[in-house]
């Protein structure tokens, strides 16, 4: 009996490995399929990741500031309903005239000084720049769409100092590209030099005429620079862009004038 039971037990045990064996095999048979992406695939996944990611953060923004201001909503409403008016503007006139009559004091809207305004729209801005790049262009382009007709005064200041910043950070970009360090085009001497010219010059000339006026071991003699022709003391009234590349800082530190003839010709280059 025992014999039946030890050869029952050793029939199943074999059935159990021979099942696992059958199923360690179809695993290794049948590996994971793997997926690969191109590059212009990854960078839309990736696109598309940020996009509902801001989409979301601007929804939750939207709904906070719903609940924020529901009560506001829900009074500007009975307003309409109970003066007949449909814009806020006309309720508080309404209103305004109704209570001044009766003899109540009205508040009057505040009005704001240009400093105000200024402040305010500076801190505006700035928490536009915080959320980031694509922000502040977003915010442009808004502002830009309402046309200066459409914006008030602290939305004209906003959008002055939110170009302002764009611009800044679209040449910073283009430097970048040049492999110009932060470093550098961030640093005074240079940002010193740019403001000198004007802002529609490209900023790769502005930093090439930089490179050149720095001192390098290629040091053209002021005999050369003499030779440009002109006045008595080889100084031109006008140099052009090529002309001035071929200076060094050199030149400019022993010969002021010609550094003085030279920042008087910017201005009117690519005009």
């Amino acid at each position: 009996m025992e014999n039946n039971e030890n050869l029952a037990n050793q029939q199943e045990t074999a059935g159990m490995a021979e099942n696992v064996g059958v199923t360690t095999e179809q695993v290794t048979e049948t590996p994971p399929e793997t997926v690969s992406y191109t590059r212009e695939q990854f960078d839309s996944i990736v696109g598309e990741k940020k996009a509902r990611a801001k989409a979301q953060g601007r929804a939750q923004a939207e709904r906070e500031f719903k609940k924020k201001y529901e009560k506001h909503e829900r009074l500007s409403d009975l307003l309409c309903a109970v003066t007949g008016k449909e814009d806020l503007d006309e309720v508080y006139a309404s209103l305004s005239e109704f209570y001044s009559k009766q003899g109540k004091t009205v508040p009057t809207k505040p009005k704001y000084s240009d400093r105000d305004i200024g402040i305010l729209a500076e801190a505006e801005a700035n928490g536009i720049i915080r959320a980031g790049y694509e922000d502040v262009v977003d915010e442009v382009n808004r502002l830009a769409a309402l046309g200066k007709d459409g914006m008030d005064a602290k939305e004209k200041a906003t959008f002055r100092i939110l170009v302002a910043h764009r611009q800044k950070e679209e040449r910073n970009k283009e430097l970048a590209k040049l492999g110009v360090t932060e470093t550098v085009y961030n640093g005074k001497e240079f940002q010193d030099f740019a403001a000198k010219f004007d802002p529609r010059t490209p900023i790769r000339e502005v930093y090439d005429i930089f490179v050149k006026s720095q001192p390098t071991k290629d040091i053209q003699t002021m005999g050369s620079v003499k030779n440009t022709g002109g006045a008595d003391d080889g100084i031109k009234d006008f140099y052009t862009p090529e002309e001035a590349k071929k200076f060094t800082k050199k030149d400019f530190d022993n010969n002021p004038k010609l550094w003085k003839a030279v920042l008087g010709s910017m201005p009117k280059w690519k005009k």
